[in-house]
């Protein structure tokens, strides 16, 4: 029997669970430079996508209420908070105010300068020598689709799990892709604008504290099982998107 004591007790079992079942992410491995561009392609097209999945989201949820005239739990509010926390820190929002305090609110307007899409266009732009594009492959649209699912889903058991997942993943998934840049390119984080922001984060460990500080308060301790499983099961499909793409 799992517990959700605490925000701290729940770090311990995800990455109990994330090594177990997954002790190498594909990223992890070494990669051929040549397989660097259509995979920074597809993670363009995800950073890309988003924050848009996230709104249209808890948008689902919040019509789905409607529809049954059903009150909102504190569970959804608990849920739509760390998702738009999350997809405010991806266009900027974070950044931004931590900077420049509420003078920074008006410079979110400068989508092309804020968004973590933007800063990673610029990143892979130069790093290829070239303009690209997102890559909306078969694969990623069916990744993208069922990220949406999963932040969409009814039972606070499934979203919340997608929701941990999702963050716990990129973090993992972020630190490998970079070393790979390292390797293909020579180019450290540091002299990259979307990948230094992500690496020195001074907000990354707050929020992740913040969010995993919702389990508690959002899933049921009698569900803890379920939440565990539900975790690894979403988990495994980040990792499934990550390996596919490094075949396209």
């Amino acid at each position: 029997m799992h517990d959700l004591e605490s925000a701290e007790s729940v770090a311990r079992e995800i990455d109990r669970i994330t090594q177990a079942a997954h002790p190498v992410h594909p990223f992890e491995l070494a990669l051929p430079p040549e397989r660097l561009e259509p995979i920074l392609a597809e993670y363009l097209a995800v950073t890309t996508a988003l924050p848009y999945i996230r709104a249209g989201a808890v948008g689902l949820i919040a019509f789905d209420r409607m529809a049954t005239g059903d009150e909102f739990e504190p569970s959804d509010d608990l849920t739509f908070a760390m998702t738009m926390m999350a997809a405010w820190h991806e266009i900027g929002g974070t950044r931004l105010v931590l900077e420049c305090g509420t003078r920074g609110l008006p410079l979110i307007l400068d989508t092309g300068e804020h968004f973590d899409s933007s800063l990673l266009r610029l990143d892979v732009s130069r790093l290829l020598g070239k303009d690209v594009q997102a890559s909306f492959s078969p694969v990623t649209r069916r990744y993208l689709f069922r990220l949406h699912a999963g932040f969409a889903d009814l039972d606070i058991i499934g979203r919340a799990a997608f929701l941990v997942s999702q963050h716990t993943h990129a973090t993992r998934m972020l630190t490998a892709l970079i070393a790979r840049i390292r390797d293909a390119y020579g180019v450290s984080a540091g002299q990259l604008a979307y990948f230094n922001l992500h690496v020195d984060d001074p907000t990354h460990a707050s929020r992740t504290e913040t969010l995993l500080g919702m389990i508690p308060r959002a899933v049921p301790p009698s569900h803890a099982d379920d939440f565990y499983q539900r975790y690894e099961a979403a988990y495994t499909l980040h990792t499934w998107w990550c390996e596919s793409i490094t075949t396209l």
